[in-house]
Formats: C-alpha cells, sequence, structure tokens
C-alpha cells in the first residue's frame, strides 16, 4: 500500500490533520524497522506476529510494510485503540509481557510521548502524525542522514529541512536559533554552503559569512556587528536565544530556521543513536541495542545530540554484544515514599501524588530523588551523583544531570523556579531538604 496526495484539497487537510499515532521506536528482531508508524483508530486493532500494519513516512507519502514478524510474538500480543483526544489504551492478550512506566502490566493508557515495551520484543512511543505529511520528497533512504547531515523522521525534522530549503532559496540573511546541540551549525552550513563562520569576536566579512553565537555578544558588542552584518553580502546566523538580541538587530534577520530540541522529536532519537553507531563503527550496519537504552535515552530528550553521544559511549564501553543501560536502582531506607511539603513522591511506583491528579517520574528521576533524599541536607557533589546514579565515568561532561533536576523540579516543586527540596548548592551539586 502507497498513500499519496489525493487531487482532492479537502482531502489533504483531513489528511494533514495531527492524530493519535505509535511509533517503533525499538525492534530486537528488525531494529532496521525503527522509525515506522503505526496509525491506531477507535476500532481495536491487533498487533501481533503477522498482524497489525506498520508505515514508513515521508513528506507527501506513507509507505506500508506490513506486521512484524518475530516467532517468539504471539499472532495477538496486543490490542490497541485510540480512547479519547490525548489517549491510546493498550491491552496485552499474548504470552510475552507488557511494561509500562517500569512495571508490568496487563493494560496501559498512554499519552504522546510515553511507551510501552513488550519485554525481549519492541518499545513503543505516542507521538501526535499527521496521515499524510506535507513537505516536499527527500531522497535519503529511510532512517538515514540527508545531505545536510540531519536524521530524523518526525514531523519535527520534516519542518526544520523545509525551512532549510526555504532559507538557502532565498538572498535575505538568516537567523538559525534552537536549544543546545541541536544542530545548529549544521543547519546554518545547509542554508549558507562554503561560507566562512566566524565568533562575533572577529571582525564580520563583507562576502557570505555565518557568525556563531550572537546572542552571546554584549550590547555594545552587537551594536558594531549591526554595522558589519549591513555591510556583508549575506549573513546566517547562530543563537540559543534570539531575545537577547537587540530588536534591530534581531530585525535584520527577517528568515528564522528553529532547530528543534529533542523532546520536540522523541521518536528520532533511536535513528540519531544507530547515525551515531555507525559513525563511530565505521559500519554500514544497524547497532544491537536494549529496550533499557533507549527508554534511558528517550528521557534525555530535553537535551541535545551531545547527551546521545555520552551515553553511547559508556554503553559501548561496557557492552558485551549489545549496547545495554542498567537502570539505576532507587537508594532509600528505611521506606521509598518521600515526603514533600505538597504531597509526597512513591519511589516504587515512579509516582509523585499530590493535590492534583499523580504525576509519573521516569525511572532516572526517581533514582535521583531517592538518592539525594536518603542523604538529607547533605551536599551531594556531581562527579557522585553522575557514577552512583547514572554509571557514569567521574569525568564524564554532560548535562544529563542538569536536565534531570530541571524535569524532576517542574513535578514535584510548587515553584521550580524557588526550589524547596531539590536545591542547588553552587560550585558542588545538589542537596535535599525535607519539608
Amino acid at each position: 500500500m502507497r498513500t499519496t496526495r489525493t487531487g482532492s484539497a479537502t482531502d489533504n487537510v483531513m489528511l494533514e490533520r495531527e492524530r493519535l499515532a505509535l511509533a517503533l521506536v525499538w525492534c530486537k528482531a528488525s531494529p532496521e524497522r525503527v522509525g515506522e508508524l503505526v496509525f491506531p483508530t477507535a476500532e481495536t486493532m491487533t498487533i501481533g506476529r503477522g498482524t497489525g500494519l506498520f508505515f514508513r513516512q515521508r513528506p507527501g507519502v506513507l509507505d506500508e510494510t506490513g506486521p512484524l514478524l518475530s516467532p517468539s510474538l504471539s499472532r495477538s500480543q496486543l490490542e490497541i485503540r485510540v480512547t479519547g483526544p490525548d489517549a491510546i489504551t493498550i491491552g496485552n492478550v499474548g504470552r510475552r509481557i507488557l511494561e509500562h512506566a517500569g512495571a508490568e502490566t496487563s493494560t496501559a493508557v498512554l499519552a504522546p510521548g510515553q511507551t510501552v515495551t513488550v519485554r525481549d520484543e519492541f518499545t513503543l512511543l505516542a507521538v501526535t502524525r499527521p496521515v499524510l505529511m506535507a513537505g516536499d520528497p527527500v531522497a535519503h533512504g529511510f532512517g538515514e542522514a540527508d545531505e545536510h547531515g540531519i536524521v530524523g523522521e518526525s514531523r519535527a525534522a520534516a519542518v526544520l529541512r523545509e525551512a532549510i530549503r526555504f532559507a538557502a532559496d532565498r538572498e535575505q540573511n538568516a537567523l538559525v536559533w534552537g536549544p543546545p546541540g541541536t544542530g545548529k551549525q549544521m543547519a546554518a552550513n545547509a542554508v549558507l554552503p562554503d561560507a566562512k563562520t566566524v565568533d562575533t569576536s572577529l571582525e564580520i566579512p563583507t562576502g557570505s559569512v555565518i557568525i556563531d553565537r550572537l546572542d552571546h555578544a554584549s550590547e555594545e558588542r552587537q551594536k558594531a556587528l549591526l554595522r558589519q552584518v549591513e555591510r556583508s553580502e549575506r549573513v546566517v546566523a547562530i543563537a540559543t536565544d534570539p531575545e537577547a538580541l537587540l530588536p534591530e538587530l534581531r530585525f535584520r534577520f527577517p528568515i528564522q530556521v528553529r532547530t528543534p530540541g529533542l523532546g520536540e522529536r522523541r521518536e528520532d532519537v533511536p535513528l540519531i543513536l544507530a547515525h551515531l553507531w555507525r559513525r563511530i563503527e565505521a559500519t554500514d550496519g544497524h547497532p544491537k541495542t536494549s529496550a533499557a537504552l533507549i527508554d534511558h535515552l528517550l528521557g534525555l530528550s530535553s537535551g541535545g545530540v551531545r547527551e546521545i553521544e555520552t551515553a553511547l559511549y559508556q554503553s559501548i564501553q561496557l557492552s558485551e554484544g549489545r549496547l545495554n543501560w542498567k537502570a539505576p536502582a532507587v537508594r532509600i531506607e528505611p521506606t521509598s515514599r518521600v515526603m514533600l511539603s505538597a504531597g509526597y513522591v512513591d519511589l516504587e511506583r515512579l509516582l509523585y501524588v499530590g493535590e492534583d491528579d499523580g504525576v509519573e517520574l521516569t525511572p532516572l528521576e526517581a533514582a535521583l530523588l531517592g538518592y539525594l533524599a536518603a542523604r538529607p541536607r547533605k551536599a551531594i557533589s556531581r562527579e557522585e551523583l553522575l557514577t552512583e546514579v547514572w554509571g557514569y565515568a567521574p569525568t564524564a561532561r554532560t548535562r544529563t544531570l542538569d536536565n534531570t533536576v530541571v524535569r524532576l523540579r517542574r513535578k514535584i516543586e510548587v515553584d521550580p523556579s524557588e526550589p524547596a527540596h531539590v536545591v542547588t548548592v553552587r560550585g558542588v551539586g545538589y542537596t535535599f531538604e525535607p519539608p
């Protein structure tokens, strides 16, 4: 089956509306199928050995790839249906064990961004996608890097490619901006190939040029750069925060290209992992990964590609034929309940219970909180936390700890900007303050 654009504008609008889908983010038997999609409906559909339709989605095209064929799957393993605007209900009817939020279950209800794993078989991530993705056709292989080095099959990756193409086809200045580690330099090079990249401290050439970290320049330096930008033939600037630019400078860049954070395209994370692994190992194959590693990497998706690369090297170092990740053990005694000023966290259930409905924690968030809470009011160094909770080498340079703290505070603190429990100790690390 191959779905392409119809001749009816009304049909195309319907096909391009966002709807719930399930992305295959890990598959032990067929790693080459990672990135494929299932589109559940309100009617119950079955996924199992030889049942259930998966698709490869590219701009303008939806190619059917057929069911999974792992011999150890039951013919009817999962029953799936959409049960709400942001809810996919998945029931386990096969012999393989279903896991959700770190526990075995017979039924799971997924919101976008959540996963379920059929143990030793595959992992599905709930996402939102149109049935037919808008955009120009792409030439690179599914899941592989495009001509600019960008990896991803998500809607966000497609939007990024369209923005790059739009900027590259025009002569106006462009601003490439986004979170750290999201490929801003790569995008800038795609917009303005062969241009020299300069720092804001240097004189800007009169030809075509890429200016790195424009938002890091002082106000005085930005005023000087404004005059230099006006003299240049064409400028592509790179920034993390466009609001840090003087308005008169920002307005000199009428075209903007935003590089999305990994949290906006989690389904691309395993594809980026595979790309990095192939580059490191100098091979064209597919890495043998574990569900635990993919789950860990999906939890890093507020960071950038460097976070994935750090975890990948750690996995390669500890690998015994399959890239794995040892889930951290939650260390707290004598109870697994951490009391807070506005509720408590049940570490065994990975759940924060407050005045409203419960909020799920990731295993890493729970492990970090458990480690800190077991040592109240003691300043714990970053090195100790990375070693004991993450299993990193003490010398590892990574932002994963800080990103996890940010997410944890959003879930358990009354005011995340003024945390009362997970408190920063400047120059050391973090501490836990009981209520």
